[in-house]
Formats: structure tokens, C-alpha cells, sequence
């Protein structure tokens, strides 16, 4: 049994929810598309568990004075685009670089200005499925970003500020030129992950791990005292014992075996 949460049963592909596509302005035919999976920030998850603790609701005190419609929740809701090229330079700052972590507040490179995101999105929830998905699809406007090479993009809570909700690096950048059109589709999805009613188990892997450690340590003193040794079948033990360390589906008791297994033809190994 695995210790880990699994969204097998999600029932959708969770692999791709951002898909940046260019067209021939003129055809409409797709010169390029680059598709991937973003990164869910930091600020992100705070909003939620502060949305679940009650914090956003009409008792609380008023912080824009000079904004009396802005709402406490504002900071947290993907309001704008900001795309960059994801290229460093001297004035890049700290806090952020060209792969994406989930404590990342900008885009590496943001290209200026950020989009305003359009207010009626597609909401996804049928009955039978266990997510439900919040669909956003814009445009690049015509006039903007021409000759850019948009290779990161975000979803940001504010018009400026470091206050990036979600972001992803594309594979490859796209150059936006004048004759063709750049639309991006953003599919943020809730899921709810069945638990199938088994009970927690813990599965502590850290015996495998040092049983992997002490065989290649072993091979690594082969190497350094000159000594030519016949290893084959204990590396088709590694093999098998590096599979089953990665494995989500394995229990105690197969870990213990692994163990075991790898032990034994450890021990069987030349000493140096």
C-alpha cells in the first residue's frame, strides 16, 4: 500500500493545463504550441486555507481606503496575464529563477504590461467527476508584445507587484510577430482524491536507502583498489531495488524483502 496520495482517479489528464498556441492571424493555422503543467505558488495555497479559515468575509476591517471596492480576497484571485522570457539579467533581482518553486512570487523576466484576465471564465463541474476545473482562455492583444520571446507566463493577483499565483516555463519560446496571433488556455482543476477507505500506512523506506548506499560503496572500492570482481548479479539487484524505492504501490513488507535481498548479495560480494 502506498503512503502516498495518488490522483489516478482523478479521471482527467493532469499531465498538460496550460496550452500557449500562435496562429496565422490571416488562416488561423497553428505555427506553434507549446503545452505543460504549472506550478501552484505559495500564495496560492495561502489564499485557499485563509478563504477556508473565514478570513474573507464583510466583518473584516477595511485595508484600501483609497480603493473602497477592493476586497480582502483580491490579493489571491489570478486577476491578470504576465508573460517573460525567462532570461536573467542584471537587474533580475533574487527569489527566482528559470525553473519554477513553489515559493516563486514573479516571472524571472516579466515583459511589461500585465493583462487583465477576462471575468467570465468556464466552470467545469459535472456530476460524475471528482474536480472541478476553472478554464480561462485569452488572447495577446495585436498590438502588444510584438518581436517578445514568451518562454514563462503567470497568473498574478495585482496589476504590478510580486504577487504570481501560478507560472510555468515553456519548453520553447514563442515569438510573437505581427501577422499571427498568440492565445493562451489556463485550466486550473480542484480535485478531490478518493481514499478508497483503506487505512494510512507509512511505508519507511529508509533501510532500502541505506542498502543502496553501502552496495555502491562497495562497487566504488572495487574501482579505487584496481580489483576486478564479477557484479553482474548484484547490479540486477540494484536494478530491481532502485525500481522498488521509486515505487508508489509497494508496502513494508516488500521493502523488507528488497532489503533482504539486497543484503544478502551484498554480503556475498569480496571485501576489499
Amino acid at each position: 500500500m502506498s503512503n502516498l496520495l495518488s490522483t489516478s482517479e482523478a479521471a482527467f489528464n493532469m499531465g498538460v493545463n496550460v496550452c500557449v498556441t500562435k496562429r496565422d492571424k490571416r488562416t488561423g493555422r497553428i505555427l506553434q504550441q507549446e503545452k505543460g503543467h504549472n506550478r501552484c505558488l505559495k500564495q496560492t495555497l495561502l489564499g485557499i486555507a485563509k478563504y477556508l479559515n473565514g478570513e474573507f468575509n464583510p466583518t473584516q476591517p477595511l485595508v484600501n481606503a483609497e480603493n473602497p471596492s477592493y476586497r480582502l480576497e483580491d490579493d489571491w484571485i489570478p486577476s491578470y496575464l504576465g508573460i517573460g522570457t525567462n532570461m536573467g539579467s542584471y537587474n533580475t533581482g533574487a527569489g527566482v529563477t528559470n525553473v519554477v518553486t513553489v515559493n516563486d512570487t514573479k516571472l524571472l523576466s516579466e515583459i511589461s504590461p500585465r493583462m487583465r484576465l477576462p471575468e467570465r471564465n468556464k466552470l467545469i463541474a459535472r456530476n460524475e467527476q471528482s474536480y472541478v476545473q476553472l478554464v480561462i482562455n485569452t488572447y495577446l492583444p495585436d498590438e502588444l508584445y510584438i518581436g517578445a520571446r514568451i518562454a514563462e507566463c503567470g497568473l498574478f493577483a495585482q496589476e504590478t507587484g510580486n504577487n504570481c499565483l501560478f507560472r510555468i516555463c515553456l519548453a520553447e519560446p514563442i515569438v510573437k510577430e505581427v501577422d499571427t496571433v498568440v492565445e493562451i488556455m489556463w485550466t486550473i482543476s480542484i480535485v478531490s482524491i478518493d481514499s478508497q477507505n483503506s487505512p494510512y500506512v507509512e511505508v519507511d523506506k529508509s533501510d532500502l536507502k541505506l542498502a543502496l548506499e553501502h552496495m555502491l560503496d562497495r562497487y566504488a572500492q572495487y574501482t579505487d583498489a584496481g580489483m576486478t570482481v564479477d557484479i553482474k548479479p548484484s547490479v540486477e539487484t540494484m536494478k530491481n531495488a532502485m525500481y522498488d524505492y521509486y515505487r508508489r504501490d509497494i508496502d513494508q513488507e516488500g521493502v523488507d524483502k528488497t532489503v533482504a535481498e539486497l543484503t544478502a548479495d551484498y554480503n556475498a560480494l569480496p571485501t576489499v
